[in-house]
């Protein structure tokens, strides 16, 4: 029964197998992101039935400026591998020889305010009221995790060991909130697990690649630019003549005088400014001072944010006041030396 069952999976349609897709393992999943799913699977030579991968929704840059000269984004659905594909991954070549219990680090206290919300009767009203009110609570969760994976090198068994932070890991529930997220609320342990597994096998097994798991990447909200085509090269200038040469030569005339009309002094604060000409006035009159050097990680922008975040400073004003050109919100282009001098601050 099982052979027929497996044969009968083996010549279902794709319109099939998408429904099956959409109905069971990805539920509610559009059918285009079910067909990238099943794109992805054949290309790799994975059962999709097995659930390798995931469906992530990331929000991605258009490449389009907005009315006041912000760049428009929108929500995209993206394929990204699980940790189970990373175990099926590291089985194929033959020499994966298993992996130790992870180990876990302190436990530590986080304390957070949450904002709770509750409908309630209210006397004399058919409908109930929303109440919202800051609640204090408290997350116990482990320092850190280490888990060491195995793999058989010229006979030899040897050890790949990785230790990721609960603090540079964690997902939180807003992008302006250092509060944990439900499955990180929820998984404390599970969650740092799969994320120190899955950078034990990278560095064990070359053969997974570099992409993060879905479960790395469980509640992040990262931002993709588009790719954009680069412009053709201009053709080279052909060789002018002797009488193209002269004209050439000859003074260019001048270009004709456009009187402007006198503002009084007192009348142009009055001017309106469009909002796309006051950001560049702004942009323009902050410092410039771009870091150089090797890149900071994900992990060590995140570090920085989420600390400012629980210490309660203005990122936004520290950045400005070491003359660093830096995006508050992802520190994206930090280098190295630049996240150590932070961290030295704060």
């Amino acid at each position: 029964m099982n052979a027929a069952t497996n044969h009968e999976i083996a010549v279902m349609q794709d319109d099939e197998l998408i429904d099956v897709l959409c109905s069971s393992l990805y539920p509610g999943a559009k059918r285009t992101s079910a067909a990238l799913v099943l794109s992805y699977c054949r290309a790799a030579s994975l059962d999709p039935m097995l659930k390798p991968v995931h469906i992530v929704p990331m929000r991605c840059k258009t490449g389009e400026k907005d009315n006041y000269g912000n760049d428009k984004s929108e929500m995209r659905d993206t394929i990204m591998p699980g940790i189970g594909l990373y175990r099926i991954q590291a089985a194929r070549t033959g020499q994966y020889a298993g992996q130790e219990a992870p180990v876990f680090g302190p436990m530590i206290v986080m304390n957070y305010q949450r904002l709770k919300t509750e409908w309630v009767s209210v006397p004399g009203r058919d409908k109930k009221v929303k109440k919202e009110e800051w609640v204090d609570e408290g997350l116990e969760y482990p320092e850190w995790c280490s888990i060491t994976v195995y793999r058989i090198v010229q006979g030899v068994r040897c050890a790949w060991t990785a230790v990721e932070y609960w603090i540079e890991n964690y997902a939180t529930a807003g992008r302006d909130s250092d509060v944990p997220n439900e499955m990180w609320a929820r998984r404390t342990r599970g969650q740092l697990a799969k994320c120190a597994e899955a950078q034990a096998l990278r560095k064990g097994f070359s053969e997974v690649g570099s992409i993060p798991t879905a479960e790395e990447m469980e509640g992040r909200a990262f931002e993709f630019e588009t790719y954009t085509a680069p412009e053709p090269a201009a053709e080279p200038a052909k060789p002018k003549r002797a009488s193209e040469a002269a004209q050439a030569a000859l003074p260019e005339p001048e270009a004709p005088v456009v009187l402007q009309p006198v503002i009084p002094a007192e009348k142009v604060e009055e001017l309106p400014v469009k909002p796309a000409q006051a950001a560049a006035q702004k942009q323009a009159a902050m410092p410039v001072n771009t870091p150089t050097g090797e890149p900071a990680s994900a992990g060590e922008c995140m570090n920085v944010i989420k600390t400012c975040s629980a210490k309660k400073i203005d990122l936004a004003g520290l950045l400005e006041g070491m003359q660093l050109d830096l995006d508050p919100l992802t520190l994206t282009g930090m280098s190295k030396a630049t996240f150590k001098e932070i961290k030295a601050r704060l």
